[in-house]
């Protein structure tokens, strides 16, 4: 059996090459809009992180207020 060589060309019809090249436009709108939407999430993933990190920090704030409170209210008491 002898190896059969593959055409490197294939014949198409005028209507399939037009429609082949409407879906590779298609492609084409399809994976900018898709750059666009990473492009987005990206920065609503930063935006999170950064809120993330806020929240984190007013938390340790917090934390710190409450137990610092009582000494602080015994403070104000004895300089009465």
């Amino acid at each position: 059996m002898q190896d059969e060589e593959v055409p490197k060309y294939v014949q198409i019809s005028p209507e399939r090459y037009s429609h082949l090249t409407a879906l590779e436009e298609q492609v084409e709108i399809l994976s900018a809009k898709i750059k666009i939407l990473n492009d987005k999430i990206s920065a609503a993933q930063c935006e999170m992180n950064t809120k993330d990190a806020i929240v984190k920090q007013h938390a340790k704030v917090a934390e710190e207020a409450v137990s610092g409170e009582p000494d602080c209210n015994y403070f104000l008491l004895s300089s009465f």
